[in-house]
């Protein structure tokens, strides 16, 4: 990890980077989940990256609180564009986390536009 990537694992640290990504022109959204060690997968892990390089993984099994109440606001229509690949799972594994997101551009769509398959 760079100086400029951090874990956020406390709710004070939380709070403290909500406002950062909501001033940001854009985030890359990565999420990632337990599928292959439950039945139905739940969301562990959420990865943010602003344009300036700045990268926040949120431990969101260690934080165990609704995340749409802290995050909501920022991934939904009124935050920043969202930059997403093949965002239906994510998209899915995030509404279970009371976040419905807005403002996306998914780049597979892109990349199918331009003759690319992968």
């Amino acid at each position: 990890m760079t100086a400029n990537t951090h874990i956020i694992d406390q709710l004070d640290a939380l709070h403290s980077v909500v406002p950062r990504l909501a001033e940001a022109s854009s985030l890359a959204i990565d999420c990632e989940s337990d599928g292959l060690h439950h039945w139905k997968s739940r969301l562990c892990v959420l990865q943010c990256a602003l344009p300036d390089g700045e990268v926040c993984i949120f431990d969101t099994l260690v934080l165990s609180l609704p995340l749409g109440e802290v995050l909501g606001e920022v991934l939904g229509s009124g935050g920043p564009v969202k930059i997403l690949h093949d965002l239906y799972f994510d998209a899915w594994l995030l509404r279970g986390a009371g976040i419905t997101l807005g403002r996306v551009v998914d780049t597979s769509v892109h990349a199918r536009f331009l003759g690319l398959r992968e």
